[in-house]
């Protein structure tokens, strides 16, 4: 017959070691999870494979309706043309850059004021991005609650990305 006067007795003992192991198992898995999400993100960034689309967010004084682009479109048209018809300047299509400028949406629909705000140390992309905004279509200009024309001024960050650096 057994003794059972020496032995050691844990209530739901059993249950404590099956959900710590259940725990143990779960965070393996979040940190595997973290891990592969940081690596993953980190080798498309050194890729290039990371775009970022850049959210236009007006800021209009109050009872102004915004401008329209090229008489009928919205500032995201604007923007779509800015992207379509700026070329790399002659020679330095190898390199990234990033403009800064500014614009008047003037009374009339006409840019004005145009002026770069920082730019590279190539010049020649600043001077890309002032030739083409000269060239932008006339817009219908803002307008006050009352419909009275408006100008309105705008900031816009313009990115030139090497062709060569994304393929690789």
């Amino acid at each position: 017959m057994k003794n059972y006067e020496n032995d050691v007795y844990v209530i739901g003992g059993k249950k404590r070691v099956a959900w710590l192991r259940y725990a143990i198992i779960v965070l393996c898995i979040a940190v595997g999870v973290i891990l592969i999400g940081w690596f993953t993100r980190d080798s498309q960034e050194k890729s290039g494979q990371v775009t970022q689309e850049l959210k236009a967010i007006e800021v209009l004084p109050e009872n102004v309706m915004s401008p329209k682009f090229d008489g009928q479109y919205d500032f995201s048209e604007f923007l779509k043309w800015v992207s379509s018809n700026l070329e790399y300047p002659q020679g330095l299509e190898t390199m990234d850059a990033e403009v800064k400028v500014s614009f008047v949406v003037t009374k009339e629909g006409h840019l004005a004021d145009i002026m770069i705000v920082s730019e590279s140390a190539q010049k020649e992309f600043g001077q890309q991005v002032v030739k083409l905004l000269k060239k932008c279509p006339k817009w219908d200009p803002a307008r006050m609650a009352d419909g009275t024309p408006a100008s309105i001024s705008y900031t816009l960050p313009v990115k030139f990305r090497a062709q060569n650096a994304v393929n690789e």
